[in-house]
């Protein structure tokens, strides 16, 4: 018989006589008696019966002494890779300009410079090289790219998807829809989405999303996307989470007519950037998290976008297997070109050039860091934020990860 062992990758959290556990890389979730787990702790494995012990087994929460289960994770992440969609989110910048004066902004230590046309024609020839080779979308960000300066840009860029069959979302903060519209029509063909933001309620909205003279904005993104609604092109909802609405984000979600009627996706603020460092931190994440996922569970077109509550509610919920978390933000699947033609995985590191990639085949896992792979969460988690340096990340993530699951039994294993 072979010597077992209780596996590392695993959660376990007291249940009135019971004991929860939720396996970290197969997103088994199972309940068991406290006396069956006792035994299992101090390796009584002949006394437990036949019926747990099988289902132990099967659910792999007992492993054999000799089997390394880090080498696990990396032959899954082996199967990932296979597996996994070839397609990259392509994002272009023409310039750190922006029209707007949000008290969050994380790039208002960039501005200035627009893409010169040679520039544009590099990263077009590249465009067309990856297209190739990969299925892909390309999203216009900024700064701002509906500006009136990114006018030409912004017909060459579609005239060129046009040609390839790209499809192409555009990022906005919406305040300059009107002057576009004629050009949007012509080329409505290519254009996939338009993302929004809006932080809340009107007067919730306009304390952070401002313009320049300090004016607020709500009011006019209302006008324009209902512009745009006439003109049946896509738009989704995007809202950031900080301090500032905190308070007011569910009853916005919930009551506000713009999400009744489109998909909206929300996500945190997070302090990665030096600009934000002092920034005080919204008061309870995950209280508010399952807040949240509470009104998403209600309305399916709301998605709270937070890369660990995601993959723990597909690994249980899902019918089938879900792979762990090997990219935090996918960030594996995004290249990222500036006005400089200077190529970035990540929409939050653009122009810090510590985070320049050299080649767009550059990956990068969890599983590259020791302690990641090392760590029972890394598979829900991912590794996290490379920007976010945080050394109580472990102690973090488990008490999220628990408080999760707590919601979880309460909903679903009530009569125990």
């Amino acid at each position: 018989m072979k010597e077992l062992k209780l596996t590392k990758y695993m959660i376990s959290i007291p249940h009135n006589e019971y004991m929860v556990l939720f396996h970290t890389i197969y997103g088994y979730l199972d309940i068991i008696p406290n006396s069956v787990f006792s035994m299992i702790k101090n390796g009584e494995f002949s006394e437990i019966r036949n019926q747990d012990y099988e289902l132990l087994l099967s659910r792999k929460y007992l492993t054999d002494t000799k089997q390394n289960e880090e080498k696990i994770l990396l032959s899954q992440l082996c199967e990932y890779k296979k597996i996994r969609k070839r397609i990259k989110n392509v994002y272009l910048v023409f310039s750190y300009n922006c029209n707007f004066d949000c008290i969050y902004c994380f790039e208002q230590d960039k501005s200035g410079n627009q893409i010169e046309a040679k520039v544009l024609d590099k990263i077009l020839e590249r465009l067309t090289l990856i297209h190739n080779e990969f299925d892909f979308v390309l999203t216009l960000y900024g700064g701002e790219p509906l500006l009136i300066e990114n006018y030409a840009n912004l017909k060459r860029i579609f005239s060129f998807a046009l040609k390839l069959d790209i499809r192409v979302r555009i990022i906005t903060n919406g305040f300059t829809i009107k002057p576009f519209l004629n050009l949007f029509l012509k080329f409505k063909s290519v254009l996939e989405e338009f993302i929004i933001t809006i932080d809340g309620n009107e007067s919730v909205h306009d304390s952070t999303r401002i313009t320049k003279n300090h004016k607020g904005t709500f009011k006019r993104i209302r006008e324009n996307i209902e512009l745009l609604d006439n003109e049946s092109f896509p738009v989704i909802i995007r809202s950031n989470i900080g301090i500032e609405n905190e308070y007011k984000i569910v009853e916005f979600i919930e009551n506000n007519a713009l999400c009744k009627d489109h998909n909206v996706k929300l996500y945190f603020v997070e302090n990665n950037r030096g600009l934000l460092s002092n920034r005080s931190t919204i008061s309870d994440k995950t209280e508010l998290i399952k807040r949240i996922n509470r009104v998403c569970n209600k309305h399916e077109n709301i998605e709270l976008v937070y890369p660990p509550l995601n993959q723990m509610l597909a690994m249980i919920y899902d019918d089938n297997f879900v792979l762990p978390l090997f990219d935090y933000c996918n960030s594996n699947s995004i290249i990222l070109y500036d006005y400089e033609g200077v190529p970035y995985s990540c929409t939050e590191s653009c122009g810090n050039k510590d985070y320049i990639i050299s080649d767009i085949q550059d990956e990068h896992y969890f599983t590259d860091i020791p302690k990641c792979l090392k760590c029972h969460l890394g598979p829900i988690c991912g590794g996290g934020c490379k920007l976010k340096n945080n050394k109580q990340c472990k102690i973090e993530m488990e008490n999220f990860i628990i408080q999760i699951l707590q919601d979880v039994i309460e909903k679903n294993f009530y009569e125990i």
